[in-house]
């Protein structure tokens, strides 16, 4: 019976839950120099992460997903002009995330124009944009 306590102290406690992505919990405790004072040790479920981040959730409204949205936000020259054409799945890239998406904009002059562009996403962050025209 001590043995088995022993082991029950020493174990870990491994928790998966699946929501849209991978994510993991493990709690372990972990003895210290005195065998009756235990010491929890926590993995966040940061460190399990895709090394790309998560993968982004496009929006049910316009297909877009909200890291191309604030792009968007940042770099277009009249965000309010902005009409999204289409929009392709969130796939996975040697360098991120991506995700095409073809839409109009004013340019500098006022003129709408229309661009198909793949957008990189890593971390929850466009870190390239790929003309595609």
């Amino acid at each position: 019976m001590a043995d088995q306590l022993t082991a029950a102290r020493n174990g870990c406690l491994i928790i998966a839950l699946a929501l849209g992505g991978a994510w993991a919990f493990v709690s372990c405790k972990a003895p210290t120099q005195d065998a009756g004072n235990l010491e929890t040790v926590s993995a966040k479920p940061s460190q399990f992460r895709h090394p790309f981040g998560l993968k982004p959730v496009p929006s049910s409204w316009d297909g877009l997903t909200p890291e191309v949205n604030a792009y968007f936000k940042q770099t277009l020259n009249d965000y309010d002009s902005l009409k999204i054409v289409s929009t392709y799945e969130v796939t996975e890239t040697k360098e991120g995330w991506a995700q095409r998406v073809t839409y109009r904009a004013k340019n500098a002059l006022g003129a709408y124009i229309i661009k198909d562009s793949q957008f990189i996403i890593v971390n929850g962050v466009v870190t390239n944009e790929y003309d595609l025209d």
